[in-house]
C-alpha cells in the first residue's frame, strides 16, 4: 500500500475530495497482490487531468486496475458527492 500512497503524494493527489478536485482515480488495493479477501477500493482525488492520468497509468494493470473519472460528469459527481463521506472524510456510502 505504501507505493499507492507514495505515488499519490508525488503527484499531489489526496485521499479525500476537496472543492478544487476535478478528477478521481479509483483503484483496488489487494495486499500482496493475492489476498483478495482483504481487498479494498481506494479513491484518490486530483486537481489536474495530467496528474490523474499519470497516477492511473502507473496502476492500470491488475491487480489495481485504476480508472480516471471526471467529476464534471453528473454520474461521477453524484457517486463522489460530499454527502457520501463520513465526518472522518472517508467514503462511506458504497464501501
Amino acid at each position: 500500500m505504501a507505493q499507492v500512497f507514495d505515488k499519490m503524494r508525488e503527484l499531489n493527489g489526496l485521499p479525500y475530495r476537496t472543492p478544487e478536485a476535478k478528477y478521481v482515480v479509483s483503484l483496488w488495493y489487494i495486499p500482496n497482490g493475492t489476498d483478495y479477501h482483504a481487498a479494498e477500493s481506494i479513491d484518490v482525488f486530483f486537481v489536474d487531468h495530467a496528474s490523474a492520468d499519470q497516477y492511473a497509468g502507473f496502476f492500470a494493470m491488475p491487480p489495481e486496475m485504476a480508472s480516471v473519472m471526471d467529476l464534471d460528469h453528473d454520474e461521477a459527481n453524484a457517486v463522489y458527492s460530499y454527502e457520501n463521506y463520513g465526518k472522518d472524510g472517508k467514503f462511506t456510502k458504497y464501501n
